[in-house]
């Protein structure tokens, strides 16, 4: 966990001690308000208005757990250009298996072929936890990080319209021409942003 996620004060510890080898379970939870007001805090968003989530639990075998993580957030970031609100709705599924920090090998019952599987196509190792809990808060921040748009901008604006934003196309990737620009200085920038919005109203 990162210094920012750690920032972020979300926290959601899951025990799982009574989850025996076959059994499931499903834990939700959601964000209050404090908790949202400090990961929009920690992740620069000018308003986080939801996050919530939901874990689906499975004892897969000995000691290790099987978690699908399903979560929803409402954000408003940003525009890098226009400097105006950018909301936007983000969903998302995503699994890891926990495995007990001092995990013993020897006695596990079998496991079913499904659950192998699981396991071989995570190229991840399976996340650690400590005393069979884990805080599910944590890795719900870490992938909303990732999930956030790095260049949010208003419906309508074009990155390479823009010299400031020019070596970004519409995907946040660099032209092919991004070597060879040079920025305008920001009145430039600002007159034809104003030239470029005229145009989409």
């Amino acid at each position: 966990m990162t210094g920012t996620q750690a920032e972020a004060g979300f926290s959601r510890v899951i025990a799982v001690d009574d989850l025996r080898f076959g059994d499931e379970r499903t834990e939700t939870f959601s964000a209050d308000h404090e908790e949202r007001r400090k990961v929009a805090l920690a992740f620069d968003l000018a308003s986080l208005d939801r996050l919530e989530a939901s874990v689906r639990l499975k004892r897969i075998k000995s000691g290790a757990v099987r978690a699908e993580f399903t979560y929803g957030a409402d954000v408003q970031q940003t525009c890098v250009v226009t400097l105006e609100p950018v909301k936007n709705t983000i969903t998302e599924t995503f699994h890891l298996v926990f495995e007990p920090a001092d995990k013993d090998g020897e006695n596990e019952p079998p496991t079913a072929v499904s659950d192998v599987d699981v396991i071989i196509e995570n190229d991840d190792p399976p996340e650690q936890m400590h005393g069979n809990r884990f805080d599910a808060g944590q890795f719900v921040v870490e992938f909303l990080a990732l999930a956030l748009d790095p260049y949010p901008r208003k419906e309508g604006i074009r990155l390479e319209e823009v010299p400031e934003y020019s070596l970004l196309n519409d995907n946040n990737e660099p032209t092919a021409e991004s070597r060879n620009t040079e920025r305008d200085n920001p009145f430039s920038v600002l007159r034809r942003l104003t030239e470029t919005t005229s145009r989409n109203s």
